[in-house]
């Protein structure tokens, strides 16, 4: 045997992993089968460079790298010898790098109410981290602009008297409602005379304080829990990370183990985020809070008084939709995950949320409009205080404020200075302020109603129309910034990890590599896919309610029009047949993306498992065949410490962009809830 193939293979085989097995392999073909010059013929250099060996005289042994794919086959392939399976290592890169991620998916929002819908959560999150983070943020920006809309109503009612308006107080309250009502399907309704008491009666003050106690109580919190899975998953990392860059710096296996554990990166600032937004708990809290606390309704006439009670309609969180409303494909729910309880479906609440929260603040900036303007409820006169300025002698006007007179003025001047001058129209606007809260809103849920603007058979709508979505703007913003901050947190931590493997020796598209860019491709696709089946169901009830309209009007009276009409309307298209398309463009939809990400959790952690059990060691994915194809050859030759240089640059630029994009993002998270705090 040549004296540096020898040496060659002297230096390499008593390493225990596949690629001192592979090896051994190549020296007992040359020591027993005499296969010396086939070996030696595919020798590989730097890149792949074939013929390094080609002049026997002249070869070195520090040239060579590796062989030739084929020779791998020939001599290596998983016929040759099994997969080579390390338990200590197993062991001590399970701990290191999978286990901690994996336990800390734990503290997702999961609050689903059910085993089941827990579960999909957890593969929905785990499967697309982009839909996970759109939720999140979309969360947080719903929260933004609710906050800001509750800013306009009227904080006084009066600017000069500086006295608190008090429907804004029970706006406020009505705000930490639907904050927290964003991971529960909320329904509004005025049905049952609820809403108009609720917002009007001073008597309800009790009512919305004791919801936004309870709610704020039951926020979730930063748990010891939390924080010793957070530090356990990215304390490993870091530490991992230092000492790879310190003791393994261009080990073949420890930049792929690597590579595989900066996908998880993005459970740190999205559970941090979750935790900032304040979810609820657990998945009965709302419905539980709405229905505990007492509340006093009005009665349904003038001699009938109002009533305590602790059953009411106003807001109720739905446990299912009615059929006979909403359109079906076969035996699937066209609104899908919009039913589904828990925070990672609030993606597909995005519309009735929005419509549900701004009829709200409507309702109640209507009210307190009218309040400000002493307009008193439908059949009850204005109070005599609220007449014009000119019609009221000032002496009325000094007995309601107790004003002074001239006299006294003028005495009170010499002992003590000048007086401060005497404004009528504060005067004036103070006593109308005190006559209007004497006579204070009392009445029939008819005249409450009416004084909310609900008509007698107006109703809520969960589904607002297209037109009044594109004439806000700003849901339609919200949901691009979040679904771009959604696929900057997927790839930005994808694409290090394909970076590390991408760029270690062998150089292309591997094993390693194209299961990152298979998870990256796939969590994007099922995103996409759960996005487009938002827009598609709401497209899907809105025309199936346009279309139940249209039949109902096709429908002539009883014992009214002549055959030939009815022959007529019967021949007319199916209006549902609109409906229909929707509902089957939501259903597959939404079903798609739900297979996508169920496969794509489960092929993230099959590949952390295969990259931890030696699965990828084979000549097919050390080879990077799928891009190299036959130009494909094995790194053999070489240990850590002669591709130290070469991993450097990859190795830091992924891990630094992977730190970047989390830190970045958490910093997103936090500081826009911060902002809503301080609000």
């Amino acid at each position: 045997m040549d004296s540096r193939l020898e040496g060659l293979f002297a230096n390499f085989t008593s390493d225990e992993s596949w690629r001192g097995k592979c090896v051994e392999k190549l020296r007992e073909a040359v020591v027993d089968n005499g296969a010396q010059s086939s070996v030696m013929a595919s020798l590989v250099g730097e890149d792949g460079v074939r013929g390094v060996a080609q002049n026997g005289a002249t070869w070195k042994a520090e040239q060579v790298w590796g062989v030739d794919v084929n020779t791998c086959y020939e001599y290596c392939g998983r016929s040759k010898f099994p997969m080579v399976f390390s338990y200590q290592k197993f062991l001590a890169r399970a701990t290191n790098y999978l286990l901690p991620w994996l336990a800390l998916t734990a503290q997702l929002p999961f609050e689903g109410g059910s085993a089941k819908a827990n579960i999909m959560s957890f593969c929905m999150s785990l499967g697309s981290p982009a839909l996970a983070t759109y939720s999140l943020m979309i969360t947080i920006l719903n929260q933004n602009w609710l906050r800001r809309l509750c800013e306009s109503l009227p904080k006084y009612e009066d600017g000069e008297n500086q006295i608190q308006n008090p429907f804004t107080k029970r706006m406020s309250s009505a705000r930490i409602l639907l904050e927290a009502a964003q991971q529960a399907p909320l329904q509004i309704s005025d049905t049952d005379g609820s809403l108009s008491s609720l917002i009007i009666l001073e008597a309800n003050n009790s009512w919305w304080n004791s919801v936004e106690q309870r709610l704020r109580a039951t926020k979730r919190s930063v748990t010891i829990s939390l924080v010793a899975q957070m530090l356990v998953a990215a304390g490993a990392w870091v530490l991992t990370v230092a000492g790879s860059f310190i003791a393994s710096l261009g080990d073949h296996n420890e930049a792929l183990v690597l590579s595989s554990s900066a996908l998880w990166t993005w459970l740190v600032p999205v559970i941090w985020g979750w935790i900032a937004v304040g979810t609820q708990s657990s998945s009965d809290t709302i419905d539980d809070t709405l229905s505990e606390f007492v509340l006093v309704r009005a009665g349904q006439r003038d001699n009938v008084p109002a009533h305590k009670t602790s059953n009411q309609e106003a807001f109720k969180v739905l446990k299912s939709l009615p059929s006979e409303q909403l359109p079906k494909f076969f035996i699937f729910n066209v609104c899908g995950d919009e039913i589904q309880q828990g925070p990672t479906f609030n993606y597909a609440r995005v519309f009735t949320w929005w419509g549900a929260a701004k009829a709200t603040h409507k309702t109640f900036e209507r009210v307190a409009t009218k309040y400000n303007d002493r307009d008193p409820l439908a059949g009850q006169q204005q109070p005599a205080a609220a007449a014009s300025d000119e019609s009221r002698p000032i002496a009325s006007i000094r007995g309601a404020r107790r004003v002074p007179s001239t006299e006294q003025v003028e005495l009170r001047a010499i002992r003590t200075g000048p007086a401060p001058s005497v404004n009528a129209e504060n005067i004036l606007g103070a006593s109308r302020v005190q006559s209007f809260r004497m006579r204070d809103l009392h009445g029939t849920i008819d005249q409450l109603n009416q004084y909310c603007g609900f008509g007698p058979h107006a109703r809520f709508t969960r589904y607002p129309p297209w037109k009044e979505i594109m004439e806000d703007g700003d849901i339609l913003i919200r949901m691009v910034v979040a679904a771009l901050v959604g696929l900057l947190v997927q790839w930005g931590t994808t694409i290090p990890a394909i970076i590390i493997a991408y760029l270690t020796d062998v150089k292309g598209v591997g094993c390693r590599s194209g299961s990152y860019l298979i998870y990256g491709i796939a969590g994007t696709l099922a995103f996409c896919l759960f996005f487009v089946s938002t827009l598609f169901s709401h497209a899907a009830v809105l025309s199936h309610k346009a279309a139940t309209v249209e039949l109902a009007a096709r429908k002539p009276p009883e014992n009214s029009g002549t055959e030939e009409q009815a022959e007529q309307a019967a021949t007319r298209p199916c209006p549902y047949a609109g409906s229909t398309i929707w509902a089957l463009l939501a259903v597959s939809t939404r079903m798609s993306g739900q297979v996508i990400a169920i496969g794509n959790a489960s092929w993230i952690v099959l590949s952390s498992l295969w990259e931890l059990i030696g699965f990828y060691d084979s000549c097919w994915c050390e080879g990077t065949v799928f891009s190299a194809g036959e130009h494909a050859w094995v790194v053999l030759f070489k240990q850590a410490v002669d591709l130290r240089e070469r991993a450097e640059g990859p190795w830091a630029g992924g891990v630094t962009m992977s730190i970047l994009v989390c830190f970045i993002s958490w910093g997103v998270f936090v500081l826009l809830c911060k902002d809503v705090r301080e609000r």
